[in-house]
């Protein structure tokens, strides 16, 4: 009475509280194993050595700040997530053509001489938004239209992605020499703060760099949906630091990055900046990049999820210990 009982084999394995001669042969010998591998053992709690991957993708190590191993499983084992067949239009899809349609409206906008949006010109952008998007239907699956077209261009009782995003872009007023759409980071950068300097090879690609007037930019990432946690979200902080780094020279100047936001189409209000404080957060997202380049360069992956619930969604669950069920109190 009053004392738990372990319903599975496997629950008890784990907490150790079953005798080898309750098992069958093949889970007494896994036991065995497991009770005299040396205590705390760093092998045993992912570590594997130094890392062999030499270039570090940005999206990459925002999956590592999500979870380690999961960095681990796609990056050093390369192991691929399996597409889900059921679904015509995954989010994946969204994201590639909404990023397409954003790259290719600004770019036809900013080479007719327009710059930023305003209410003069509001009408104007909606419209060739629109009429871009329309094209683009034509070359999707019919299938995907009504939803796709509802989604972007809104119906009466909400306004679409294209209203959503030229208005945001009303709302923020500045003088904009020019836009780099998709840019390419890809390079040696420093990352850190001057007492912790740390020097990786990084690629990735920006969605958007605003080149101000007064010799700033402002950094711009696009999601279909929410936007990620801004406490461990790494793209914006690595991104406005590795852009600064690239863009110094061009057009004959020296660019500062003054702003950066993620454009998230899936909150109430679009537009989430990366904090009130920016130059704390740039410091803090940097610290925390520094912090996972040597975690990698060491080889550290334990399984240690930032969000245990997605692990019921994650693909490589079928590899993982998932230790951090049953920390260190079982850890020997």
């Amino acid at each position: 009475e009053g004392r738990h009982v372990w319903v599975t084999p496997d629950e008890a394995l784990v907490r150790m509280t079953i005798a080898a001669s309750d098992l069958s042969a093949l889970e007494a010998s896994w036991l065995t194993l497991r009770q005299h591998r040396p205590p705390r053992d760093a092998r045993f709690r992912g570590t594997v050595g130094a890392s062999r991957v030499k270039v570090h993708s940005v999206s990459a190590l925002g999956r590592y700040a999500d979870c380690p191993f999961k960095y681990f499983a796609r990056h050093e084992l390369g192991l691929r997530e399996e597409p889900n067949e059921d679904l015509t239009l995954t989010p994946r899809h969204r994201g590639l053509l909404l990023h397409q349609l954003v790259e290719t409206f600004f770019t036809a906008w900013q080479g007719d001489g327009e710059e930023a949006i305003t209410l003069a010109n509001l009408d104007r952008a909606v419209s060739r938004f629109s009429q871009l998007v329309e094209e683009t239907l034509r070359r999707v699956a019919p299938l995907d239209r009504p939803v796709l077209r509802t989604w972007l261009l809104g119906s009466a009782a909400a306004p679409g992605i294209v209203e959503q995003l030229c208005f945001q872009e009303v709302e923020q007023p500045v003088d904009v020499v020019e836009r780099l759409l998709e840019m390419p980071i890809d390079g040696t950068f420093v990352l850190g703060t001057p007492g912790r300097r740390h020097k990786a090879r990084l690629r990735g690609v920006v969605d958007r760099i605003d080149l101000l007037a007064d010799g700033t930019f402002r950094v711009i990432d696009y999601k279909t949906n929410r936007a990620p946690q801004l406490g461990r979200a790494l793209q914006l902080p690595v991104y406005a630091r590795c852009a600064e780094q690239q863009l110094d020279g061009y057009r004959g100047r020296r660019w500062r990055v003054s702003d950066a936001a993620y454009v998230a189409f899936g909150e109430s209000r679009i537009r989430v900046p990366a904090t009130r404080g920016f130059d704390d957060a740039l410091a803090r997202g940097e610290a925390h990049a520094v912090d996972v380049l040597e975690q990698i360069g060491n080889g550290v992956f334990p399984p240690r999820p930032a969000e245990p619930n997605r692990c019921s969604s994650c693909p490589y669950s079928a590899v993982c210990r998932k230790d951090y069920v049953y920390p260190d109190e079982h850890a020997d």
